[in-house]
């Protein structure tokens, strides 16, 4: 049954609480098989959807972290802006929320 829902996930747009889900199989993940199958599903969700990675590339690289989301404050979608900021310190945190109201407000 595992592998069967995740061939069917592997072929179509997944929607965020499916990603959610999805994202907690890799505690059941007990083959080979099924882990190849689950990390071409994380694969394309990254692809997809790279900020939502951001939170976990920013334990290694703290710094290149908080420059890329300075950069891309405006690009980072709205449902995945509190996931990408959610590792920062309060005052980057703070710094980068003012940066993005400014920016929302210069592109009305």
């Amino acid at each position: 049954m595992f592998g069967q829902a995740l061939y069917a996930y592997q072929h179509r747009e997944l929607k965020q609480q499916e990603i959610a889900t999805i994202c907690q199989w890799i505690e059941r993940c007990s083959c080979w098989e099924h882990s190849d199958d689950l990390s071409k599903i994380y694969a394309t969700v990254v692809e997809e959807n790279p900020n939502w990675m951001v939170p976990e590339i920013h334990s290694a690289y703290p710094q290149e972290t908080a420059d890329y989301i300075n950069r891309k404050v405006l690009a980072i979608a709205t449902l995945a802006w509190s996931a990408a900021t959610e590792k920062l310190d309060k005052a980057d945190k703070a710094r980068l929320n003012a940066a993005r109201r400014t920016a929302r407000s210069m592109n009305r």
